[in-house]
């Protein structure tokens, strides 16, 4: 396994994305299966450390939109998406009922619904 050189670097910059991370909302806002990933390229594969780093990320900006979409009119539904053995999947996602798609609210069978939260 290769030395991740510049960890720190990566980390502020990734912490730094959750913490300005907005969501411009308005009457006519909506979203289809938005989502971010914060280990896109699957550093935190190789590292239990890592990984429970991004983990913290994406649950400290699952909590960002929520607080962000406490205000907003519309129904919404907000998840995190861990994936067991691919971290490069992980993501939060913001779906709302939207223009393109009458596929709202998301049902979701076979899951782990600890960390499940929408508003319908």
């Amino acid at each position: 396994m290769k030395k991740f050189r510049g960890k720190k670097r990566y980390f502020r910059n990734m912490w730094e994305e959750v913490n300005t991370c907005d969501l411009k909302l308005d009457q006519d806002s909506w979203f289809y299966f938005w989502h971010t990933y914060h280990d896109f390229f699957g550093v935190g594969e190789n590292s239990l450390k890592i990984r429970r780093e991004h983990i913290k990320a994406h649950i400290a900006l699952y909590h960002r939109l929520l607080k962000q979409l406490e205000g907003f009119e519309k129904p919404y539904q907000t998840w995190i998406c861990i994936h067991e053995h691919a971290p490069g999947l992980d993501a939060v996602y913001v779906h709302t009922p939207n223009p393109y798609d009458s596929y709202f609210p998301h049902k979701m069978e076979e899951v782990e619904r600890s960390l499940i939260r929408s508003r319908i």
